[in-house]
């Protein structure tokens, strides 16, 4: 399942604003790059960029899938066209690449040579290509243009567990006997890293950053996210190799997301994106990071952002259910502020200035208060108090209990076979039990405390 809304971090931005403005940087020193082809078995960093850079590459295609609708002429060459260029893409070559293109000189067509770049820059040797399906000529293209909505998916070896499948709508045109793509990226698609021109990425083993931004700028996002790697592991035993993508600007943010600029909240700074199918782990997450969002924060802050994302991407690809909104981001929080060595009052400023003026909430955070109905007050308030619950956890019975209790809820990928898992999604009555078994308290007994415990923090 794809989030229905980008998962904020408001929790963090109000802090890196308000608390860590004289903090420093604790994150290791970045790793020496050097300019080559990934490679992901490589403990140190590694940067790809232009073509230059990108040596050829003798992977395989991966067959594309027959498309289930009717064979007709769109049909027909938007499919042998995509499985060209996934041929192009085994075999490094950027000739065949180009001979798809319907205008190289033009800038969509400089765009579509761009993401040959990227995909190439990315370790991307293979698409796979389902369900074409035709549809009505799009407005503003000249006579003889077709138009076909494909469902495209492609894999970071190394990286990615399962392909990452996404929605194309795909235009073609036939010159001199020849028919080639005019683009696709339609207008209201959902982008992706390797449509951002002049894309690079640094990488180790365990994180992938990938950016159109200075080679400075990769590296040190590329520090940051190994520190928050580091600091997963530390509780869950592993870090799930992860993908972030350092956008230039909030326009190319929004169009990673596939939303309008103006549906992403003022204060978020990054967001976890990625489908989930109903009982599998989530297998090829992004960790998209948002300019003005980040610019807000201080490097401290930027960190707490880092590390509660990539605690989401190993906990989606460690677990075959989604979790309570409290729990999960909860435990986020609790990941991302644990080394940071802030007070709590610091950290639940704005929950506990609600507390003071309205009393504390009558139930634990639920979706819809991270969703913003309450305003960005009301979802920084909900981050706080889910980190407050898991905190109280941690205080009471131990990291490992609320560990367990993840555990538990989200599922075993390598015990529960996919059609086991579906039907056993968490509901109310196990959340209670597990609750009960691995923190001592039923659901009610511990909103009673952690209720009593925000209006005791909040008299001070």
């Amino acid at each position: 399942m794809r989030f229905a809304a980008p998962r904020r971090i408001m929790a963090a931005a109000v802090i890196g604003s308000a608390a860590l403005s004289g903090c420093q940087s604790a994150g290791p020193t970045a790793p020496v790059a050097s300019v080559a082809s990934v490679d992901t078995a490589s403990p140190d960093a590694t940067i790809t960029g232009s073509p230059a850079q990108i040596p050829g590459s003798a992977g395989t295609a991966r067959p594309v899938t027959p498309s289930p609708s009717p064979v007709d002429e769109t049909t027909r060459q938007v499919e042998r066209l995509l499985t060209e260029r996934s041929g192009a893409l085994a075999a490094g070559d950027p000739g065949a690449w180009a001979a798809t293109v319907h205008d190289p000189a033009s800038a969509q067509g400089a765009r579509e040579i761009a993401a040959y770049q990227g995909l190439q820059a990315l370790g991307v040797r293979s698409l796979t290509v389902s369900d074409i399906r035709t549809l009505a000529p799009m407005a503003g293209d000249p006579p003889g243009v077709l138009t076909a909505s494909v469902r495209l998916g492609y894999r970071i070896p190394g990286f990615d567990r399962a392909d990452r499948v996404l929605t194309r709508t795909v235009s073609v045109a036939e010159t001199a006997g020849r028919w080639r793509i005019v683009r696709w990226l339609g207008a209201g698609d959902q982008w992706e890293a390797f449509d951002l021109p002049g894309l690079q990425v640094a990488h180790t083993t365990s994180v992938l950053v990938a950016g159109p931004v200075p080679t400075e700028e990769l590296l040190a996002q590329l520090a940051a996210a190994e520190t928050g790697q580091g600091q997963v592991a530390d509780v869950l035993g592993r870090a799930t190799a992860a993908v972030v993508v350092v956008p230039t600007d909030d326009t190319e943010a929004a169009g990673l997301l596939g939303v309008a600029g103006s549906q992403i909240g003022s204060t978020v700074a990054a967001t976890t994106h990625g489908r989930r199918e109903p009982g599998r782990p989530a297998g090829a997450d992004r960790v998209i990071l948002r300019p003005s969002g980040l610019s807000r924060l201080t490097t401290a802050g930027r960190r707490v952002v880092l590390t509660h994302e990539l605690t989401h991407v190993s906990l989606r690809a460690q677990s075959i259910h989604d979790l309570p909104f409290w729990l999960s981001e909860g435990f986020a929080e609790w990941v991302a502020f644990r080394d940071e060595g802030l007070p709590v009052r610091t950290i639940a400023a704005v929950l506990l200035e609600r507390v003071r003026a309205q009393g504390p909430p009558r139930s634990l955070p639920t979706e819809a208060d991270f969703a913003g109905q309450d305003g960005e007050a009301g979802v920084a308030a909900a981050y706080q108090g889910s980190w407050l619950a898991a905190q109280r956890i941690v205080r009471e019975r131990g990291a490992q209990a609320l560990v367990a209790l993840l555990r538990e809820l989200g599922g075993d990928p390598d015990v529960l076979a996919p059609v086991e898992s579906a039907e056993l999604a968490p509901d109310e009555l196990a959340l209670e039990r597990a609750m009960s078994r691995h923190i001592g308290d039923g659901r009610e007994q511990f909103v009673t405390l952690w209720r009593a415990e925000l209006v005791a923090l909040a008299r001070y």
